[in-house]
């Protein structure tokens, strides 16, 4: 028993370390708070697959659930996916690499997942993460600490506040579970206290009553913190999710499942015209919640449905298996300029057009990326955890199997190793404990929450870019892995000696070990070159190409299958008069990454050479995917006028004049008067305002 209680200690000392990559930052990386959780994560990810390769093989047997064999054949999809596009967007080691990761993640989790003690633990641990992460947050908008965005001054540890409501919010249902699920226990803790002639246990007792309080209080303080930080924060997703999943947690908890069969039977006994007027006069009171979420952010909200309606655009050209890993970078800014090129786009849709890095919708992306096959496989994940068949009271059951007969308990954890349970009749202290944490109702209020925090997290993903951030995958993969404790098994690899177990468990911990020899230099390197990217972002800020072209050339080795990153050197090199380079450069980024600073940088590359057809092509391409942005045509109408096109300059020129501005600056000042110069005839100042100040 002592030697489990310290493998259980071991094992929530790593979910510690891996919750907490979430609070670094790491100014010295390029893009530092997004890869320095990444980096973070890895370097935990480290200890635990040490972890793994020391304890897996000597495991007595290995369960496979129902939901184990789903997460395992939507990875494999993942990898024939990328086989059956040719890898377009991501290379063969980089795929690999994150299922690795991610699946190492899971099975750390999984293992353990069917020990309560555990569950319990990873809990208090993801609220005391949420609070510490809330904390932060409030000490910003106090101004006790500094933000990480200059127009947000909340943003806990995160790039901006979106990101950061996104990932405190999914506490608040399970802090509400959990406390949903200790609501009774002040009644047993009374009637316990009756039998004073065995103050031995009235003493145990209490100690379980004071965990459980403190764990109460947990609670009770990030909801009440959450409430302080989310208004704040002003994101629309996280109070949708937040609703969301407490509203699951409320229906489906079994404290409350006489109320829901008043509520059920009521609706059932009604005919038909009332049930209808129920529903109308609930959609009318959720009608003005839905209209101020949207009114809120109304050009957010705009911005999003165009996102939609373009990236389902570019899901249809190839609906079943997907375009591929990282394609929504390559695929939608080409693919929005289509959509105002042939008239789709709407006046409002053209101010609200953007270059964002995501689809705002991770359904959608998986679409976009892993085809209808991916969707299926993850709506086949969600239905076995939700609905995960017999197992769904099981836990509770076998629990109370174990306390009547020691030796079936024995045969029970032979067959089933990631069912631990306490025995009753082997130690007192466990009896009481086992009577709080293990009873079937704690089981099933613990799944229950466990679920609603995943409702959470994937209603958020609906409108916004989770999975885009280490943090949140991490939240998904570790919810998911303690949910797959209570599925349905398939399978189980076990046999009568040690040497079968090892035959089970030393193939797996092989293939961790060669994991880590093969890919840990490869991460060295990575995050090497990602120092080195931001010294070279860092000496273009302050105008030194050359210099900054030198550093952006030796992280290219590392750094090649980066859009972004190629995107960035080719622009550094065109500032430097490097064209030619700038032009190869720009070239293989554009197979990866699209957008119109590329475009833009295109452009001016092709006509400092005289290749004034191509750059027209590139000014034109960037106009329409942003159209209301006025740089593209301000270099257009330039272009014009240098190639001695006079009358296609001053077309361009009033256009531009005639456009909405979206934004009123000295910028957009300075390029009208440009353009009325154009329009009189008169010479246009070649000094004129700096199109190559930055990344605009």
């Amino acid at each position: 028993m002592l030697k489990e209680y310290i493998n259980t200690a071991l094992q929530l000392t790593l979910v510690v370390f891996l919750l907490l990559s979430a609070f670094l930052v790491k100014p010295e990386f390029f893009s530092g708070i997004v890869t320095g959780k990444q980096y973070g994560l890895e370097q935990a990810v480290v200890c635990v697959t040490g972890y793994l390769i020391f304890f897996l093989p000597f495991r007595k047997s290995i369960r496979v659930t129902r939901v184990d064999t789903g997460i395992i054949i939507l990875c494999l999809w993942y990898l024939l996916g990328e086989i059956i596009t040719g890898f377009p967007f991501v290379s063969p080691e980089h795929a690999v690499f994150s299922i690795g990761l991610w699946m190492i993640i899971y099975l750390f989790t999984r293992q353990s997942s069917g020990k309560p003690v555990f569950v319990c633990g990873v809990t208090c641990i993801w609220l005391v993460v949420i609070l510490a992460q809330s904390l932060i947050g409030l000490m910003q908008l106090h101004g006790r600490t500094a933000s990480h965005h200059y127009l947000f001054n909340i943003t806990g540890t995160f790039h901006n506040p979106g990101p950061f409501a996104g990932f405190i919010v999914s506490a608040l249902p399970l802090a509400l579970g959990v406390i949903l699920a200790f609501r009774r226990f002040g009644q047993s803790r009374k009637r316990e206290k009756i039998l004073k002639f065995r103050k031995w246990q009235v003493k145990l007792h209490d100690n379980a009553f004071y965990l459980q309080r403190a764990i109460i209080y947990l609670c009770n303080g990030v909801i009440i913190m959450l409430l302080l930080v989310i208004p704040a924060a002003r994101s629309r997703a996280a109070w949708v999710a937040g609703l969301a999943g407490c509203a699951y947690v409320l229906w489906k908890h079994p404290g409350i499942a006489d109320y829901r069969a008043k509520v059920t039977g009521l609706l059932k006994r009604m005919s038909f015209f009332p049930r209808l007027t129920v529903i109308i006069f609930a959609f009318i009171l959720l009608l003005p919640v839905g209209m101020g979420l949207y009114l809120m952010k109304q050009g957010s909200a705009s911005g999003r449905v165009l996102m939609w309606h373009v990236t389902w655009e570019v899901v249809k050209e190839k609906p079943l298996f997907g375009h591929g890993t990282g394609s929504f970078g390559a695929l939608y800014m080409p693919a929005q300029a289509r959509w105002f090129e042939s008239g789709k786009g709407t006046d409002a849709q053209v101010m609200v057009a953007g270059s964002p890095q995501a689809p705002f919708n991770e359904p959608l992306g998986l679409c976009l990326e892993k085809g209808l096959v991916g969707i299926l496989l993850a709506w086949g994940i969600l239905f076995l955890i939700f609905y995960p068949g017999t197992a769904r009271s099981g836990h509770g059951k076998k629990f109370q199997s174990d306390s009547k007969d020691k030796q079936n308990s024995s045969q029970q954890r032979s067959l089933n190793p990631h069912l631990i349970t306490v025995n009753p009749g082997d130690d007192k202290k466990s009896d009481n404990l086992t009577k709080v944490f293990l009873s079937e109702d704690m089981l099933i209020s613990t799944r229950v929450a466990l679920e609603g925090t995943l409702v959470s997290i994937l209603v958020f993903g609906l409108f916004s870019y989770p999975f885009d951030i280490s943090s949140f995958i991490l939240q998904l993969v570790v919810v998911t892995a303690l949910l797959g404790g209570f599925s349905k098994t398939v399978f189980v690899m076990t046999g009568p000696t040690k040497l079968s177990a090892l035959r089970a468990g030393l193939p797996v911990a092989a293939v961790l070990l060669a994991l880590i020899v093969y890919f840990f230099p490869h991460r060295v390197n990575h995050y090497e070159a990602l120092k080195t990217w931001r010294n070279a972002e860092r000496l273009y800020n302050f105008r030194s190409y050359n210099s900054s072209a030198i550093e952006y050339e030796k992280a290219l080795p590392v750094l090649s299958g980066n859009g972004l990153y190629l995107q960035m050197y080719g622009k550094a090199l065109s500032m430097d008069e490097q064209h030619q380079r700038s032009l190869d450069i720009l070239t293989l980024a554009g197979k990866l990454y699209d957008s119109h600073i590329l475009q833009n940088t295109l452009g001016d590359s092709y006509k400092a050479l005289g290749n004034y057809a191509a750059a027209e092509a590139a000014y034109i391409e960037s106009s329409h995917m942003m159209p209301s942005m006025l740089l593209p045509c301000y270099l257009l109408a330039k272009l014009y006028h240098e190639s001695g096109d006079h009358e296609k300059a001053r077309q361009t020129a009033e256009d531009l004049l005639n456009s909405p501005v979206k934004i009123e600056s000295s910028a957009t000042r300075e390029i009208m008067d440009e353009m009325e110069k154009i329009i009189s005839n008169t010479p246009i100042v070649e000094a004129g305002i700096s199109v190559k100040s930055g990344y605009k």
